[in-house]
């Protein structure tokens, strides 16, 4: 396995070496054929790569004959008359033969770039494309073929790691954070482990948030609740993690509605919930039980004494709707009581936050 992780790298550095390539020909094309930067302001087509090696400057595709041109795939007769009649009246100032090499030079080499990266991709995809994980990769929407094959290049087998928050921490994409008594400092991400994880996942979560269903409701959470675009990129990767790790461990396919058949409310809350069904003693069990008493009294900062404030006031209201559902059973159709601490607590939260 090591073996692909070395060719997926060599792959890497060779994307990386074509668009430096490509960066360089693009500031040259501004001043040598500036009326053809409205075709490359994303990537280069490969017609503009084909007519730049054999017209690199204005003056000689102003020469060029209609017939030739055309002769360049993609390339109509009509666009063909169009970049003429601009090649002849192009402002670029470099016309020089020095400057058509270099330009001639630096189409070719971007075009042998690119030869060579499709061929290796097709190898290392056909490597991959036979096996299991790759086929889980590929049905969660956002991994295409060649992410698939990148990813799973890198970390080679998913057994290397013991949980998903291991696979996360390799990645670089674990929080860091920062105690000092009561106070909790959040730094970002580690960016430890490996980048490589991160450069691949970084289109593929921009993919995500349009076309993955739980990807796209997790990033419009983050950002309803104020969260930064990049901040809530982040978490999405870490999340995209997870649910990779838990689909090849599990050997299943991507199923958007997993987390919702399997969510709820959370442990002490059904356990709550049951209670209520029972008697209040039984209630009283639970939360001494599951719930031990909070001290509000002992020598501690202010903003711990808030904490166990409000943790008891959150038993009070627990304690409160156990007893008014054993009293007061709610009927079909018809929503429980709202015990009058509670509704007191909300309206005091409501005016906090107006306040905030």
């Amino acid at each position: 396995m090591l073996g692909v992780t070395i060719l997926y790298r060599r792959i890497r550095r060779i994307i990386r070496a074509q668009s430096e390539l490509k960066n360089e020909l693009h500031a040259l094309l501004i001043q040598v054929q500036p009326q053809l930067v409205r075709f490359c302001r994303e990537n280069f087509p490969q017609w503009i790569l084909l007519l730049l090696m054999k017209y690199p400057t204005a003056a000689k595709l102003g020469r060029a004959s209609i017939k030739r041109i055309s002769a360049i795939p993609f390339i109509s007769s009509a666009r063909a008359r169009t970049l003429k009649e601009e090649a002849k009246n192009s402002v670029g100032a470099l016309q020089d033969s020095f400057t058509e090499t270099a330009i001639s030079c630096l189409a070719r080499s971007i075009l042998e770039h690119q030869k060579e990266i499709d061929e290796l991709k097709k190898k290392l995809i056909g490597f991959w494309e036979p096996r299991r994980p790759f086929h889980i990769l590929i049905s969660i929407p956002a991994f295409g073929k060649w992410s698939a094959a990148a990813f799973l290049s890198e970390i080679c087998t998913i057994f290397r790691f013991h949980s998903g928050s291991a696979l996360v921490a390799y990645s670089g994409v674990d929080p860091i954070e920062e105690q000092s008594g009561d106070m909790t400092i959040r730094k970002g991400i580690s960016h430890r482990g490996n980048s490589e994880i991160r450069a691949i996942l970084y289109p593929v979560i921009l993919a995500a948030i349009k076309f993955n269903p739980v990807i796209r409701e997790f990033y419009t959470r983050l950002r309803a609740a104020g969260k930064p675009h990049k901040v809530a990129v982040t978490a999405a990767m870490n999340k995209m993690l997870r649910i990779v790790y838990a689909c090849m461990v599990t050997e299943q396919d991507f199923d958007p509605e997993y987390a919702k058949r399997f969510s709820g409310t959370d442990t002490v809350v059904a356990a709550a919930d049951s209670c209520a069904e029972s008697t209040t003693e039984d209630a009283k069990d639970f939360r001494d039980t599951v719930l031990p008493p909070v001290t509000i009294t002992a020598p501690v900062t202010r903003r711990q004494a808030r904490k166990r404030r409000e943790t008891a006031l959150t038993r009070s209201l627990r304690d409160q709707r156990l007893t008014s559902q054993r009293r007061e059973p709610t009927r079909a159709g018809r929503a429980a009581p709202v015990p009058p601490l509670l509704k007191s607590w909300l309206s005091l939260r409501e005016t906090a936050s107006e306040k905030t």
